[in-house]
């Protein structure tokens, strides 16, 4: 794992994605962390973990709710810092300027119904965070 994540966090970010890969096979194309860890601004004192998962698919209400309980896991075994992110369908990264369909992970809490507003800003800070080796999966678009 790049240096830039604080080896603090390591640990919940590998559990996190352990998890999701034995209990939800298949979902999740990429992981990648974004926010003050992408910047090399991290405080452990006021910092949350941001990130994008891209999934292979749309998740179903069974995949919904394992995701939920991997969430609530990884708050209890990790409560100092809480994960915030979205949940993105690969496919909907092919064009700009789109609000798409998205669960969104706030402090931990994972909601069914969100959206995310993919731009250009969005797909630049993506490959910002591929070429400093942050990027913890495949390349997050097109």
């Amino acid at each position: 794992m790049n240096q830039r994540i604080p080896e603090h966090i390591r640990p919940t970010i590998q559990d996190y994605i352990s998890l999701v890969n034995q209990q939800i096979p298949g979902l999740m194309k990429g992981f990648y962390v974004e926010g003050s860890i992408a910047l090399g601004e991290f405080n452990e004192h006021l910092s949350d973990i941001d990130f994008v998962a891209l999934l292979n698919r749309p998740l179903t209400s069974t995949e919904f709710a394992t995701l939920r309980k991997i969430h609530q896991v990884i708050g209890k075994s990790y409560p100092r810092w809480k994960m915030s992110g979205s949940y993105l369908q690969s496919d909907d990264l092919g064009s700009c300027n789109n609000l798409v369909e998205a669960n969104i992970c706030y402090e931990g809490r994972l909601r069914l119904d969100g959206h995310f507003y993919w731009n250009w800003v969005a797909a630049w800070i993506l490959r910002i965070m591929e070429s400093q080796s942050l990027v913890l999966s495949p390349k997050p678009y097109p």
